[in-house]
């Protein structure tokens, strides 16, 4: 968490940098005017009104989050151009310079962040495939997370994005936590419940719970709705797992944590040597974790898949990119798939953002997954070896194509 203050207390000072920057090149642009020459500080108020006044009306109609986000981006982007612009006019009028990065970091900031937009807001569909030398059937999940219903998305488009699963035919859904938010009314948890009765996965559908289902930043308040998450659930045929196991057909055995944040909330979770042990070792083991914080001791217990939300994918760039490299938030992964001996891994991007409305490093999706038997091969020819069992904890092998 002291991690994430300081990220914030940078933001918010480079918020403030971005500000004066961009009021002190309005100020560059009319500097040589008549005005300027006779009343120079009420210019720049002047430029610092005008300045605040779009942030104000930034503020108004997007929040105070997403016009950091705004500003920071403008101011960036001005920079870079003022830098750009300079270096390639030396010689050129200085005021029609600063005109023309002014209106070219317009342009960038306009374009990159309409693209950002555009990515939260446009739910799109990412196919992976695992395989597995284990004696199970092909098996097609649908795996998505991060609903946040209320916060960012409505029930009424909650229920076509289940009918755009379905279309997928996926043989199981699995819900990989914070369905709901902190600020989600119970009417909108009610009718969000009720629009998980639309899918149609003959191996049903199944739920771990997030942070924000829980009301981790907001716990009190949060109990009823937790409450009501669950009977709401639960009268949608959704099976819940909290450091449960639940055996599926022909070989495959499903598993679902608590959220990581219990822990922090005086209520430890199972260890994930301890819940795997109730896996028969010759099954395939599918392990649900909302937050993918666990991933030595989930390897070590010899889980074959596990899937996770929580990232948003970093949302946008910069964030992933600190979050990959400062190990921020304790992610063993922040958007993707990869392997750590025997176990995959993969981590979706969520089905839209959580306070930020942008997402410059990823996209909002939903997984179909398909976990592929194939042959055991023999290490040296490749050739595979007839009538012999696969290792009860095999390799996988991952490749993967996003459809956009």
């Amino acid at each position: 968490m002291i991690l994430w203050d300081i990220l914030i207390a940078l933001s918010v000072i480079f918020t403030v940098l971005s500000l004066c920057g961009i009021t002190r090149h309005l100020y560059g642009i009319l500097k040589d005017t008549a005005l300027a020459k006779r009343r120079p500080f009420a210019l720049a108020a002047a430029c610092a009104i005008c300045v605040l006044g779009a942030a104000a009306l930034s503020l108004t109609l997007l929040g105070a989050v997403n016009t950091a986000v705004v500003i920071l981006h403008f101011g960036a982007f001005l920079l870079a151009a003022a830098s750009l612009v300079h270096h390639f006019f030396k010689k050129g009028n200085k005021r029609t310079a600063n005109v023309a990065a002014l209106c070219l970091a317009l342009l960038c900031t306009a374009g990159y962040l309409g693209a950002a937009y555009r990515n939260s807001a446009e739910i799109r569909k990412t196919e992976y495939t695992v395989f597995t030398e284990k004696a199970v059937p092909k098996l097609r999940i649908a795996l998505f997370a991060d609903a946040h219903i209320g916060a960012t998305l409505d029930d009424e488009k909650f229920s076509a994005i289940v009918e755009k699963i379905n279309a997928q035919q996926p043989d199981i859904v699995l819900i990989a936590g914070d369905f709901i938010d902190e600020n989600t009314a119970v009417e909108e948890v009610t009718a969000a419940c009720a629009a998980l009765r639309g899918f149609t996965a003959p191996l049903g559908v199944y739920y771990v719970f997030g942070n924000h289902d829980t009301g981790f930043f907001e716990k009190e308040k949060q109990q009823e709705k937790v409450q009501l998450l669950r009977k709401g659930l639960q009268k949608s045929g959704v099976r819940i797992l909290e450091d449960a196991g639940y055996a599926l057909e022909n070989g495959y055995y499903l598993l679902g944590r608590a959220d990581a944040g219990s822990e922090e909330n005086d209520a430890p979770r199972a260890d994930a040597k301890t819940l795997l042990e109730k896996a028969p070792p010759e099954c395939y083991t599918i392990l649900l974790d909302h937050q993918p914080t666990d991933y030595k001791k989930e390897a070590e217990a010899g889980a074959d898949l596990v899937l996770s939300g929580h990232t948003h994918g970093g949302q946008l760039l910069p964030l992933q990119l600190g979050m990959r490299l400062l190990h921020a938030g304790g992610v063993d992964l922040v958007y993707g798939m990869k392997t750590l001996g025997n176990t995959a891994f993969c981590v979706t991007s969520g089905l839209n953002s959580w306070g930020i409305r942008f997402k410059s490093g990823c996209f909002s999706e939903y997984v179909i997954l398909t976990i592929e038997p194939q042959k055991k091969r023999h290490p040296a020819s490749g050739q595979a070896m007839p009538d012999k069992q696969p290792h009860p904890r095999t390799r996988h092998d991952v490749s993967a194509r996003a459809i956009f």
